[in-house]
């Protein structure tokens, strides 16, 4: 059974995992260069665009980091979005995945378009 059209917004709690990755770095100016972040020797960067945690150890002529994350164990939908993500590494191992779905069809022409578009994608395999 196929069923062809939803509305409105589901919302659901996401599970994530952490994860430990140690990596050597480039050094410039004595700092251990992290995606063209400078970090100081012992200095720890809390990344918000990745609920990251990442410390750095210069080692010689290199740099070591221990980055330590989270992510969900599942992948997010593209008409999906995190919600719920606030602070930094670990209080942003937390929230919700919230999806999008499609209008429901407004009329018999609606319906009978859509109709067409999924036959159409299922002649193209």
């Amino acid at each position: 059974c196929l069923s062809l059209f939803f509305f409105g917004t589901i919302t659901g709690n996401l599970d994530f995992v952490t994860y430990v990755n140690n990596r050597m770095v480039s050094v410039r100016n004595e700092k251990c260069d992290v995606d063209n972040k400078l970090l100081e020797d012992g200095e720890v960067w809390y990344r918000t665009d990745f609920c990251e945690k990442i410390y750095c150890k210069l080692v010689d002529d290199f740099g070591l980091t221990e980055v330590k994350g989270c992510v969900p164990i599942t992948p997010v939908p593209p008409n999906c979005t995190i919600v719920g993500r606030r602070g930094t590494y670990p209080d942003c191992c937390v929230g919700e995945v919230v999806c999008n779905l499609p209008s429901e069809p407004q009329s018999d022409q609606d319906i009978l378009e859509e109709i067409q578009l999924l036959l159409a994608k299922r002649a193209r395999k």
